[in-house]
C-alpha cells in the first residue's frame, strides 16, 4: 500500500490516481472533513505496477504530441485499482483520461454482446455466417457493416467470431439479442456511462471509460460477479 498525503499531488508516483482518490473523500467525507488536515490515507495503489504501467506504454507511444493513453489495472476479486495513468503529464493537463475520458472501446465491447446472448441462452456453438459485408435491418433503417480487411470466413461459430473479432457475425449477434440488451449487459457489468443502445454499441460504438471497462472485464475474471 501507498500513502497518499492529500490535497497535494507534488512529488506524489500517480498524481492522476491520487486526484481520483481526493474525489473520492470530497464525495464521501466533504470538502472541509477532506481538506481539513488529519487525514491519513492508505491506498491500493501498487507502485511496481504503477510503474509497469507506465514502461508499457511508454514502450509503444513514446512522448510526443501525438496520442496519449490511459490505463487501469484492477484486482478481480476485489475491485482494487493497482495502477491507473491518466495522462502523460498531471501538471499539464489535469484531465484523467482513464476515470473521465468517455471513448469508443470499439471491439472490446464485443464480449458484452456475447454474455447477452449467453443469458439469452444461445450457445456459444451457433453458427452465423461470416461475410465481407452485411446488411443489418436496424429498426427499419438499413446499417452496413463491413468485416475488417474484407475478410469472409463462412459460417462460423460464436467462439471464432469472438476469437477474431468478427464485425459482420457480432453485427448479426447484436441485431438478434437486441442491442437494448446488449447495454443493459454492460450495465450490469459495471459500464455506468449512460448507454443508448443503439445498433452499432455491438461494436463499440457507444463511449465508457478506461476504468469502467477494466470493472466489467473484471467482472468476466470474477466468474460474472460485479466488483
Amino acid at each position: 500500500p501507498t500513502q497518499v498525503t492529500l490535497p497535494s499531488t507534488q512529488g506524489v508516483a500517480a498524481p492522476y490516481f491520487a486526484n481520483y482518490v481526493k474525489d473520492q473523500l470530497v464525495h464521501t467525507l466533504g470538502p472541509r472533513r477532506t481538506f481539513g488536515g488529519g487525514l491519513r490515507v492508505t491506498t491500493t495503489l501498487d507502485v511496481d505496477l504503477q510503474r509497469a504501467a507506465r514502461e508499457a506504454i511508454s514502450s509503444v507511444l513514446p512522448t510526443s504530441s501525438g496520442p496519449t493513453a490511459a490505463l487501469v489495472a484492477l484486482d478481480a476479486q476485489s475491485g482494487a485499482v493497482l495502477a491507473m495513468v491518466g495522462g502523460e503529464n498531471y501538471h499539464q493537463n489535469q484531465f484523467n483520461l482513464a476515470t473521465q475520458g468517455e471513448r469508443q472501446p470499439g471491439s472490446a465491447f464485443k464480449p458484452f454482446v456475447l454474455a447477452t446472448a449467453l443469458r439469452e441462452n444461445i450457445s456459444p456453438a451457433s453458427t452465423l455466417t461470416s461475410s465481407k459485408q452485411v446488411t443489418i435491418n436496424a429498426g427499419g433503417r438499413l446499417w452496413t457493416v463491413n468485416n475488417y480487411e474484407g475478410e469472409a470466413l463462412g459460417p462460423i461459430d460464436l467462439t471464432t467470431a469472438i476469437a477474431v473479432s468478427d464485425n459482420s457475425v457480432f453485427s448479426q449477434l447484436t441485431a438478434l439479442v437486441g442491442p437494448q440488451k446488449v447495454a443493459q449487459t454492460a450495465r450490469d457489468l459495471g459500464i455506468t456511462t449512460p448507454l443508448q443502445g443503439y445498433f452499432a454499441i455491438g461494436l463499440g460504438a457507444e463511449p465508457a471509460t478506461p476504468l469502467e471497462m477494466a470493472r466489467a472485464y473484471a467482472s468476466f475474471a470474477d466468474g460474472g460477479k460485479r466488483i
